[in-house]
C-alpha cells in the first residue's frame, strides 16, 4: 500500500472520529447550556427615570402559550399573523401599573372665577332642588367605541365643605407578545387594558411603533457545523477526463454572515464520503460554500449551501467540481 494511500486512510479515519466526537460533545454542551439558561432568572429592576427592567425567565413553548392565554390575548390571531411573516413565538411581556384610588368627603371647593350672573331670589332660593339631596356625577373616561368608569363626584349644597369623591383603584396593563422571523426581525403584538372594580376593559391603541437595529454580517472564526454534502466533479489528475459522484459528511469550521446559525458563507468544510469512481471512499474538501437559502430568501432552502469542492481518493485521484451541502 502506497504511503499516500495510508495517509489518506488515516486522515479519513481521523475526520470520521472527529466528526462523531464533535456531535457528542456538542449535544452534551447544548444540554448543559439549556439547563443553565432555564435555571437562570433575571429579576425585575428599577432603573433611573422610572425605567423598569422586566423579570425574565426561560420557559417552554407550552408555558409561553399558557401565559398568552392567561393575559386574554387572541393566540390564533397572533399565530396567523406570525405565519404570514414566517415568524415564531419568542416571548411575552406583561406590564402592570396600579393607581391607589381615592375616597374622601367634606372637601372644600377649589377657588374659581365664575360667579352666578343671576341674583338669588329670596322667595325661591333653591329653584332646582339642590338643597334637597346630594348631587352626584358619574365620570366616564372616553375612548373610541368604549366608555370606562372613572369615579363619582358628589355635591351637598347644604354643607360648608360640600364635595365628596369616590375614585376606585385602577389597574393599567400592557401585554406584549414578541415573535421573530427568519431574518432576526422582531414583531410585537400589544394589548392595553384597564381593570376597574373587577371588570377589565380593552382599550384601543392609537399608535404602536418599534425600532430595532439590523444585524450586521461578520466573521465567526469558530462556528462548528455538520453538513451532509453531495455533488459531482471531474478527474484533474489523468486523461481522458472522467467524472464522478460523491456523497458524505463534512465538518465546517468558520463562517461569515449576519446570523451564526444560518451564515451567508460557510468556510473550510472537510470530511469523508463515497466516491463513485472505483467505488472508494474519498476525502471531501469544500473550501467555500454559499447559502442559497439566504440569496433566494426562502425557508425551503434554509441552511442549503453550494460551492466548489475537491475529492481526493486513496488511489491518488483528485476530482474538482461542485457540491451542495445541507447544514445541521
Amino acid at each position: 500500500m502506497k504511503l499516500s494511500t495510508k495517509i489518506l486512510i488515516g486522515l479519513g479515519a481521523f475526520l470520521v472520529v472527529l466528526t462523531f466526537a464533535f456531535m457528542i460533545f456538542n449535544q452534551i454542551k447544548m444540554q448543559q447550556q439549556q439547563e443553565s439558561i432555564q435555571n437562570q432568572l433575571i429579576e425585575q429592576k428599577e432603573l433611573a427615570d422610572g425605567i423598569m427592567r422586566s423579570q425574565n425567565s426561560i420557559v417552554t413553548k407550552d408555558d409561553l402559550i399558557k401565559a398568552i392565554k392567561e393575559n386574554n390575548l387572541d393566540l390564533d390571531a397572533i399565530q396567523k399573523d406570525l405565519n404570514s411573516l414566517r415568524a415564531d413565538l419568542k416571548a411575552v411581556n406583561t406590564l402592570i401599573s396600579q393607581s391607589q384610588g381615592q375616597v374622601a368627603s367634606n372637601i372644600p371647593s377649589t377657588p374659581g372665577t365664575v360667579t352666578n350672573p343671576n341674583p338669588v331670589d329670596p322667595t325661591n332660593p333653591d329653584p332646582y332642588g339642590y338643597l334637597q339631596r346630594q348631587q352626584t356625577l358619574a365620570l366616564l373616561e372616553q375612548f373610541p367605541g368604549i366608555q370606562i368608569p372613572f369615579g363619582n363626584v358628589g355635591f351637598s349644597a347644604w354643607q360648608q365643605l360640600p364635595w365628596n369623591i369616590d375614585v376606585p383603584a385602577r389597574e393599567y396593563k400592557v401585554s406584549t407578545v414578541v415573535g421573530q422571523d427568519e431574518n432576526g426581525r422582531n414583531h410585537f403584538y400589544n394589548k392595553f387594558s384597564i381593570k376597574v372594580e373587577g371588570e377589565e376593559y380593552t382599550v384601543p391603541i392609537t399608535s404602536s411603533i418599534s425600532e430595532q437595529t439590523a444585524p450586521e454580517a461578520k466573521w465567526h472564526w469558530w462556528n462548528p457545523k455538520l453538513f451532509l454534502t453531495a455533488g459531482g466533479g471531474i478527474n484533474v489528475t489523468e486523461l481522458p477526463v472522467n467524472g464522478n459522484f460523491n456523497a458524505g459528511l463534512t465538518f465546517g469550521f468558520m463562517s461569515w454572515g449576519a446570523f451564526k446559525q444560518t451564515p451567508d458563507i460557510s468556510v473550510l468544510q472537510a470530511g469523508v464520503g463515497y466516491s463513485s469512481n472505483n467505488s472508494e471512499f474519498a476525502v471531501i474538501i469544500n473550501p467555500v460554500a454559499f447559502n442559497i437559502g439566504n440569496v433566494a430568501d426562502t425557508s425551503v432552502l434554509k441552511n442549503t449551501y453550494v460551492g466548489p469542492s475537491l475529492q481526493i481518493t486513496p488511489s491518488g485521484e483528485v476530482f474538482a467540481g461542485i457540491n451542495g451541502s445541507v447544514g445541521f
